[in-house]
């Protein structure tokens, strides 16, 4: 189980990788994910901030781990849980990047991953299953309409070439 532990805890960045990997030849696109992780992760900061719904595991043995993890001045962004974080990254990348391939081994690689991080996110109670939901949802939304702003702004930096009028 620590393996299926690992991949959870480590579901996002192992996806980040895989999209880095799979955009290099679309720059456009690439440019748009990386627009969208930052847009993505903020949103969840926000929203964090304005639900202020606690962690199942939000005990004084929880609060002091994520004091020592990440110090008492970033103990409030860390204590809140809905929504997950790892879920809406996730599902944020799983859904750009099949919509930008369309490559069901990639598809079925990003749900994989993401099924594990989702279960470890309910199983550690780092979240319940309603803010796993809530991220899973919010992150394939972001995704999709980071998708769709790409299709629509990439005819204008497409330039036409004095060879595309040619007769032949």
């Amino acid at each position: 189980m620590e393996g299926i532990d690992w991949i959870g805890e480590n579901g996002p960045v192992l996806l980040v990788c895989l999209a880095i990997i799979q955009l290099y030849k679309k720059p456009f696109y690439f440019y748009v994910y990386i627009l969208g992780i930052v847009v993505n992760s903020l949103s969840n900061v926000v929203l964090k901030r304005c639900f202020r719904e606690p962690r199942p595991n939000d005990s004084n043995k929880s609060t002091f781990y994520i004091e020592q993890k990440y110090g008492k001045e970033n103990i409030e962004d860390k204590r809140y849980g809905m929504p997950s974080g790892h879920s809406q990254s996730v599902l944020f990348t799983t859904v750009f990047l099949f919509t930008v391939t369309r490559k069901w081994w990639i598809f079925l690689l990003c749900l994989i991953i993401s099924a594990i991080t989702l279960y470890q996110r309910i199983k550690s109670s780092s979240h319940s299953l309603v803010q796993v939901a809530v991220g899973s949802i919010l992150g394939a939304v972001v995704g999709f309409v980071f998708y769709k702003y790409g299709v629509y702004n990439i005819p204008k930096h497409i330039q036409k070439k004095i060879e595309d009028n040619a007769p032949f």
